[in-house]
């Protein structure tokens, strides 16, 4: 006789961690991923929090997409030669193009769409 799980028995957070445990990992898994593996080095240079907005904390990215991260920065950024430092080890994480914008300069509609697709990293 098979031993076999019958997914139909488990219970809401056992079927979805069965889901999650079988998925490929996605674009943001990956982009997640990579935030959390490189945090320290990004502590260091000024970056207290960081998360994915836009198409891929969406799950709608495509071949051609840009991956768009938000931080939120500590007084060791404050220059535009800071940031550019900021952008350019994010950037040099991934192998797509990367935009990167600071929270506290977000506004209006722009900040309540980045908002509404913010997935946390750190």
């Amino acid at each position: 006789m098979r031993k076999t799980a019958n997914i139909s028995k488990l219970g809401v957070s056992e079927r979805a961690q069965k889901y999650d445990d079988e998925r490929p990992p996605t674009a943001l898994d990956h982009a997640l991923a990579v935030l959390r593996a490189h945090r320290a080095e990004l502590e260091a240079i000024g970056v207290v929090h960081a998360g994915v907005f836009g198409s891929v904390a969406r799950g709608e990215e495509g071949s051609k997409s840009d991956l768009d991260v938000v931080v939120d920065l500590d007084d060791k950024v404050r220059t535009i030669y800071d940031f550019a430092g900021v952008w350019r080890a994010i950037s040099d994480l991934f192998p797509v193009s990367v935009d990167v914008v600071e929270r506290d300069v977000l506004k209006g509609d722009m900040k309540a769409r980045v908002e509404a697709d913010f997935v946390k990293a750190f």
